[in-house]
């Protein structure tokens, strides 16, 4: 926060890491992403809102439990996304909007019944997608044109390949 440049190998970066967190941490280098199988996840607010309401639970799900890099508003509040497999989307109306490739259902794990702010588990969130979703909930897809995704952004879904 603070602008300085740290290597991600130095003991300073875990320490100032560690008391921003306020408990110790762990650094990890990888030789590829970390992301779970797809580079681009995508789930709509219905979508959870859905999943929310058939497992019971009264209070809205924080869509953070679901790990999204895109969480998208459906114009009729409807979960529709998963419909929307192999097609293209395109965020925005600039030169630089960025087109995704929805290339298949996101199979869900455990990591959805944990509670973002307290880790508290929920284990009816997994139950209700395994049971009744064939354990999928939101999509997975691939960068089709690099470019901009931004907050308001228009989603236009331009083909789906027959």
């Amino acid at each position: 926060p603070d602008g300085e440049d740290l290597a991600l190998e130095s003991g300073q970066l875990q320490r100032q890491l560690a008391e921003a967190h306020g408990a110790p941490v762990d650094l990890l280098h990888v030789n590829r992403g970390l992301f779970d199988s797809m580079p681009v996840s995508l789930i709509s607010l219905a979508t959870i809102a859905e999943i929310g309401a058939q497992a019971g639970i009264s209070a809205p799900l924080d869509p953070r439990r679901f790990r999204p890099n895109i969480l998208v508003e459906t114009a009729g509040g409807e979960p529709l996304e998963e419909s929307w497999l192999e097609g293209l989307l395109i965020f925005g109306n600039r030169e630089d909007s960025a087109a995704l490739r929805l290339n298949r259902n996101d199979r869900r794990c455990m990591m959805v019944n944990l509670e973002p702010q307290n880790a508290r588990q929920t284990p009816a969130v997994l139950r209700e997608i395994a049971q009744n979703r064939d354990n999928c909930a939101g999509i997975y897809g691939s960068t089709e044109r690099p470019g901009s995704v931004r907050v308001g952004d228009v989603v236009r879904l331009t083909s789906i390949s027959a």
